[in-house]
């Protein structure tokens, strides 16, 4: 079955393997971790072409598994309800594998408490009507509550998982599990470890409040709040996931010969992140548009060839 799936990933291109080493959210195991015998086989799949190991790990006992893969990134900091071990911090560090951040699954759900947050220039720019009317009806709100307890306690009576939706996903709840993934994020951060901003936009389309562009601003910005320079928060955001997928060469930095994909803002984001927001011009392989007119149906004709660098 492995081989299997290699083949598909060969006929499309792929450029990584993800593992899923996540055994569910809540009481219940809803996707049993791969056995040790799959474990190997997806290993020696990725090795024979060449493929690195993303893998989907929030505690530390199944980031340890990732690690036990040769992951070269775990997605998502997890550490929502504690914080690395000495031990795991180490290891992290000497495996030199990197770490997404994705803080916005949990900020995103804060929208639901703060809808004025969907009045953001940006986002009133970038999102379509349809997604922001969506995110501010209180139905959607409730409906993904039950979605989220639902999926992770499937056996449960329907008066328990409201209830525990009610508990679990109240907003005290979700801030405090931002914090402690923050605050282990520094910390992964302080050892060593490369981080990489990665807002988890678009995995699960009931989710309302994940925008793609906005959310991943928002990400930097949540790596400010939790103590990393600023400068720290812009390069995880471009230089270190450019080196991440191997990509350094083309994109990442400033430099003569990369391809010309910039962003010139009116603030100086040293000072604050949120200056990021305001951007003036787009620059995307030599192509320049302000955001208003790269989100209009005009700003690229079809067929339009870029300028060489």
């Amino acid at each position: 079955e492995v081989e299997a799936h290699f083949a598909v990933m060969e006929s499309v291109g792929a450029v990584g393997a993800k593992v899923l080493i996540e055994p569910g959210f809540g009481p219940q195991i809803v996707w049993p971790i791969p056995a040790p015998e799959i474990r190997d086989a997806i290993v020696r799949g990725a090795a024979k072409r060449r493929l690195p190991i993303y893998v989907h790990a929030n505690r530390e006992r199944e980031k340890e598994i990732a690690l036990d893969m040769g992951a070269h990134a775990i997605a998502h900091t997890g550490y929502y309800d504690a914080q690395p071990s000495d031990a795991f911090v180490k290891r992290m560090k000497s495996s030199g594998a990197y770490l997404m951040t994705t803080f916005s699954i949990m900020d995103a759900d804060l929208i639901r408490f703060h809808p004025e947050r969907l009045e953001d220039p940006l986002a009133r720019l970038a999102v379509p009507d349809v997604e922001l009317a969506t995110a501010r009806d209180p139905g959607a709100a409730r409906s993904l509550a039950r979605a989220e307890i639902k999926m992770s306690s499937p056996q449960m009576p329907a008066f328990f998982q409201d209830a525990l939706a009610w508990w679990f996903l109240g907003e005290s709840r979700v801030a405090e599990r931002l914090r402690s993934s923050q605050q282990a994020a520094r910390r992964l951060a302080n050892a060593g470890v490369p981080i990489v901003v990665g807002s988890d936009s678009g995995n699960w389309p009931i989710v309302p409040y994940q925008f793609h562009g906005p959310t991943t601003l928002r990400e930097i910005e949540l790596l400010g709040q939790a103590g990393f320079a600023p400068m720290d928060a812009i390069e995880a955001a471009t230089r270190v996931p450019a080196a991440m997928l191997g990509l350094e060469r083309e994109i990442g930095t400033v430099a003569v010969g990369k391809r010309a994909d910039l962003v010139l803002v009116r603030e100086d984001p040293l000072t604050d992140l949120r200056a990021l927001r305001t951007v003036e011009w787009t620059i995307h392989d030599g192509v320049a548009h302000s955001p208003k007119e790269w989100m209009s149906r005009d700003a690229v004709p079809a067929g339009t060839v870029a300028p060489a660098p």
